[in-house]
């Protein structure tokens, strides 16, 4: 049954039906017969002019987006996503703990050691996808490359320190360089391998995160300080200049060139002109160990803490997301965007979920209203949007309920 019918000012050819389940659109198509589409559970819809952004719309609460999930069930080899990665082909790739997929927006293809020798190890710890078209796969069991549809394996014999490659970067020369759990920091350019340890300056010889910034210094997260490599020469800072902690896990450099770094029980940290600023859960962060980073590019900063929680940082304003839990079983792995905006979120046992905007956007309970049974909606000449429910009457007004 439909309790009430809306035409939207903004809207130049379409209808809102008020009912149990929420709001319909209904919308003529070029032959004027009229189409709807039911939104479950929804309570108010507000309707966008134009069509999805190229990245999601930092203003929109997280369960405003428009939300898809893949499981083992649909074809992923292991629930625990830890990196993705998207090659110049389009697809998408997922390493998890038991090999890696690869997905092409409709199925799955899953690489293991049983039908690939190449990968040495079925447990993927990082991703990456170059300027060359190839694909890098860190592994508990060495490193593997992917190029033009062929597989190809290194381990410690070939060169690498260690078996266990914890990060993967490439520069603005196209050197890749690798980050090992106990072997140190790896540059791989023209076909060799050269290692930097502690001897070279480096700030420990395990390695977690690698990144660069516009000046060509690559910033790199270790278990004993966060390491600047520029001009040949090491450089590092500890818990004493600021980090909070010594132990670094992620580091990245945002499209305004400041560097970030997540610590281990220190918190996240940003470095500027006068030194550290850091953010603790004193200031509403989720966590005080930060485990990864990642900007998208609506310029939103996304960091994803110890027990699956997750933060973004708009307009130096720092939003802890209450309903990050929801992803997956037990948290957030990986975080990272497609070509189209669309974010993906690697999950602890939950598969992975990936959200995209849209032109349609649900307002419900979690947002502010009283209820998610709307049977009247009007909007008045002050563009208030009135709300009738089975639980009284509400007033949408500058983004606030009353």
């Amino acid at each position: 049954y439909s309790f009430s019918l809306i035409i939207c000012p903004y809207l130049s050819d379409g209808l809102l039906r008020g009912n149990s389940s929420g709001l319909s659109l209904l919308r003529a198509n070029r032959a004027r017969t009229w189409q709807m589409s039911l939104l479950p559970l929804a309570a108010l819809v507000h309707l966008a002019a134009g069509l999805a952004h190229a990245s999601l719309d930092p203003a929109k609460a997280i369960t405003q987006y428009v939300r898809q999930t893949w499981q083992a069930g649909s074809g992923l080899p292991h629930n625990t996503v830890m990196a993705m990665a998207q090659t110049a082909d389009g697809y998408v790739w997922l390493g998890t703990e038991e090999g890696v997929a690869r997905f092409d927006g409709d199925r799955f293809t899953v690489f293991d050691k049983r039908n690939t020798p190449e990968l040495r190890n079925d447990f993927i710890f990082s991703l990456l996808a170059d300027s060359q078209g190839n694909l890098w796969i860190g592994t508990r069991g060495g490193l593997t490359r992917y190029s033009k549809g062929r597989f190809q394996s290194f381990a410690s014999p070939k060169g690498l320190p260690t078996e266990s490659i914890l990060a993967l970067y490439e520069d603005t020369h196209g050197t890749i360089w690798i980050g090992t759990s106990g072997g140190g920091l790896v540059q791989y350019r023209d076909g060799s391998f050269h290692t930097f340890t502690t001897t070279s300056g480096l700030a420990d010889n395990t390695v977690y995160a690698v990144t660069g910034d516009r000046y060509g210094a690559l910033w790199i997260g270790t278990h004993n300080g966060l390491s600047k490599f520029s001009g040949g020469t090491f450089t590092s800072y500890r818990a004493a200049d600021g980090l909070g902690s010594d132990d670094v896990r992620a580091t990245y450099v945002d499209s305004a060139g400041t560097v970030w770094a997540g610590t281990n029980e220190g918190g996240l940290a940003r470095l500027g002109p006068g030194g550290f600023t850091r953010w603790t859960t004193k200031d509403g962060l989720s966590n005080n160990t930060v485990l990864s980073l990642y900007e998208d590019r609506s310029r939103t900063l996304w960091a994803r803490t110890l027990g699956g929680g997750l933060n973004r940082i708009v307009n130096g304003q720092l939003v802890t997301l209450k309903n990050a839990a929801s992803f997956g079983a037990e948290g957030i792995e990986s975080i990272f965007e497609d070509r189209e905006g669309s974010l993906w979120f690697g999950t602890l046992a939950g598969g992975v979920t990936r959200l995209r905007d849209g032109p349609i956007t649900t307002i419900s309970k979690e947002e502010g209203l009283v209820s998610d049974s709307v049977l009247a909606v009007y909007q008045d000449k002050e563009e208030n949007v009135w709300i009738g429910s089975d639980q009284g009457l509400e007033r949408l007004k500058d983004g606030r309920f009353t």
